[in-house]
């Protein structure tokens, strides 16, 4: 008896194990001449890669909740990796093919929802070069061609169209799904607020209640609440000693809130040209307040110490990124007005400054920068 319950325990722990990996088992057709490797990341911290051998590989990642994983082959002509969407565990069967570059999901229900858009999303982008192809000729995508931005821009506007349309689609499909809250997170970004309330209000309840579903509806919630002019709403999270600091703490005077990351390389090259900015007008007036958007506390509290800047850092554990503030991108920075109103945003930077910010600070502040 006793080792039969040993057996059991033994084989409900295997189970739950197994129960914890999102296994991917791929088929590859055509030839690779000799490029077989397939590498998978999160763009961050973790990377694996696997061999084609026989035409097959395996791949198996650790689940530790609902992720995005960015896959590519060896083989393939220059960076196109496609997107692994997964919010359990289980198995993924994968089939490529060399020539087409054509990869096909079957098994987990949600990696082969996404997947399916996915290849919609790509069969889309390619029906809009050949229609512009028709209209304007092959050239049409050569920098030297006459009007080459004004085609940019006829591109990007039929992509959006035809991107709404594949979108309404995949909601109307898939409510429920975290492949459809995914991808509405993900490209929804720079949509106008009446259509990412569209697409959000027909996701079902479960749909809204996913991780990604609650993100998009912060994001809705951030862009009503960064518009310019708005007040500010306040807001506390704590400093590198763990220290609580509440915004309002800066009520009285203008201060410069950045978002930012430690992984983030451009971010960090502004910091030396941010730095020369509050030297300048800190004495005037101006405060800074960075808050980095990092998963990892450890990593930011490494990139503080590294950067050393004379201003107050926080770690956002609230996303009020997104809620206060729509942030999507970064470096991203607001200038908040004394009285608490939002004056002024800016997405980007320039580590040689010049930046529409500078301008507007060296309006208000009376000093060249």
């Amino acid at each position: 008896m006793t080792s039969l319950k040993l057996m059991l325990v033994l084989l409900l722990a295997a189970t739950g194990a197994s129960a914890q990996t999102v296994s991917i088992k791929g088929t590859v057709t055509g030839d690779t001449k000799g490029k077989n490797k397939v590498y998978i990341t999160d763009l961050n911290a973790y990377k694996d890669s696997a061999t084609i051998q026989n035409g097959r590989f395996a791949l198996e990642i650790a689940f530790k909740g609902p992720q995005a994983l960015f896959m590519h082959m060896e083989y393939e002509p220059g960076y196109r990796p496609f997107r692994v969407v997964f919010d359990k565990a289980g198995t993924i069967n994968a089939q490529m093919d060399v020539q087409s570059y054509v990869v096909k999901f079957s098994g987990l229900e949600t990696p082969t929802i996404f997947n399916d858009f996915n290849n919609k999303e790509i069969a889309m982008h390619r029906q809009v070069n050949e229609e512009l192809k028709k209209k304007f000729g092959s050239a049409f995508l050569d920098q030297g061609t006459p009007n080459y931005n004004a085609l940019m821009l006829e591109r990007d506007r039929l992509s959006k169209e035809k991107m709404l349309d594949l979108l309404r689609e995949q909601v109307s499909k898939f409510p429920g799904s975290y492949a459809t809250t995914y991808a509405l997170a993900d490209l929804t970004v720079a949509y106008p607020l009446v259509l990412k309330e569209e697409l959000y209000n027909k996701l079902s309840a479960a749909g809204k209640a996913t991780e990604k579903g609650k993100e998009l509806n912060a994001m809705i919630q951030g862009t009503k609440n960064s518009v310019l002019g708005s007040t500010v709403a306040d807001f506390t999270l704590y400093d590198i000693e763990g220290k609580a600091i509440s915004f309002s703490k800066y009520k009285g005077r203008y201060v410069l809130v950045d978002f930012w990351a430690s992984w983030c390389s451009p971010c960090r090259a502004s910091f030396p040209r941010l730095k020369h900015v509050y030297e300048k007008l800190h004495k005037k007036g101006l405060e800074i307040l960075s808050v980095s958007i990092d998963a990892d506390k450890k990593n930011w509290l490494k990139a503080v110490g590294e950067d050393n800047l004379p201003w107050t850092q926080v770690l956002d554990t609230k996303q009020i990124a997104k809620i206060g503030f729509a942030v999507s991108a970064i470096p991203n920075i607001f200038l908040i007005s004394p009285e608490g109103k939002l004056l002024f945003k800016e997405l980007g930077s320039d580590p040689n400054g010049g930046t529409e910010m500078e301008k507007k600070l060296e309006e208000i502040f009376k000093e060249k920068i």
